[in-house]
């Protein structure tokens, strides 16, 4: 899930995967505004599946935390 969830990220940021960290944040990358946020969680609930809330779209605002609420979903590391 790692490999996948990152190369979402980077594919919507438009940088290269290993630029996205697990500490990866909105701050460290200007084009990671409220339309790209959105764009990669409705990208992660077609990719593995899964819905994310209101609040836990909020609430994930880096790699490890958007990594977190996938495997709380039931989705297992790789």
């Amino acid at each position: 899930m790692t490999t996948r969830l990152r190369q979402i990220i980077a594919d919507i940021l438009g940088v290269s995967p290993s630029e996205i960290q697990p500490t990866s944040t909105p701050s460290d990358f200007p084009q990671w505004d409220s339309a790209a946020h959105i764009e990669i969680i409705l990208s992660l609930e077609a990719e593995f599946g899964v819905h994310f809330t209101p609040e836990e779209m909020s609430e994930a605002l880096s790699l490890a935390a958007l990594q977190a609420a996938l495997q709380a979903k039931g989705i297992p590391p790789e």
